[in-house]
């Protein structure tokens, strides 16, 4: 049993029926954070309408792995030194790659 229990993400049930967790400030924490903030669009949370990345959904331009680095420094500063973004493109443009290492 985890001392500062966060829940895990994505939100699943351990084997024992119990909320499966992560102990707080570990390096699975610090990840689940991370795909958290990566995972959620602009304006997706009403009570905090600045978080997240911007909407990839139908995107012609190149990804901007600037903003994606700048939204994971923003909400969690716990992974400021461990996160590499990446960003390739294959040979169809509207398949796009994004690689978020947290460390």
């Amino acid at each position: 049993m985890a001392n500062t229990p966060h829940f895990a993400f994505p939100f699943a049930f351990s084997s024992t029926g119990a909320a499966a967790v992560n102990e707080q400030d570990t390096p699975q924490d610090i990840q689940d954070c991370v795909a958290r903030i990566i995972s959620c669009e602009l304006g997706d949370c009403p009570d905090v309408y600045d978080f997240g990345v911007p909407s990839l959904l139908f995107a012609n331009a190149p990804i901007d792995p600037t903003a994606i680095g700048s939204a994971i420094v923003l909400w969690e500063p716990r992974a400021v030194d461990a996160i590499l973004v990446e960003s390739a493109g294959r040979d169809d443009p509207s398949h796009r790659v994004i690689t978020v290492e947290v460390n």
